[in-house]
């Protein structure tokens, strides 16, 4: 299985890259350098998403640091894996923040959820420990790893 990872924030994406290639599993580091051109970027990471024939892409995008507010969205396209790969992240992150702070909804406003071809799904939000998150998240993605070789 071949899982593509994207953030805003280059440094917690290399981060989760390099501790879930540390357990020998494979995972793409799908976050590129920031362009003038927002639209150019998206275009670039669908480009580079599709061409890289994932399983599975997912994208966590970070709000500002101002906000206190602590919440994550999860927005996933409109296959049956991109769904239930969002809902197995949201019933675990559920466990471990409570599902107060999360929202699942479907994300057909999302260019990159429409034209990537291969389940995606897109978290954004603000948390104020970024570090439990990052530790949260690299759980999760080894699991799914794992539920892989079970197949």
């Amino acid at each position: 299985m071949k899982i593509g990872l994207d953030s805003n924030n280059r440094e917690f994406a290399k981060s989760i890259v390099k501790k879930i290639r540390e357990e020998k599993f494979f995972l793409i580091d799908m976050s590129i350098d920031k362009h003038k051109n927002e639209g150019y970027e998206i275009y670039k990471k669908t480009m580079l998403a599709n061409a890289t024939r994932l399983d599975l892409y997912i994208g966590i995008y970070f709000k500002s640091n101002t906000e206190k507010k602590e919440e994550l969205s999860i927005f996933y396209d409109d296959t049956f894996l991109g769904e239930y790969f969002s809902n197995y992240i949201y019933d675990n992150l559920g466990l471990e923040y409570g599902k107060e702070i999360l929202s699942l909804k479907k994300g057909e406003s999302f260019y990159l959820l429409k034209n990537i071809k291969t389940p995606s799904l897109i978290i954004k939000g603000n948390l104020i420990d970024k570090v439990r998150f990052q530790e949260s998240l690299k759980r999760v993605i080894k699991n799914i790893f794992e539920m892989e070789k079970c197949n």
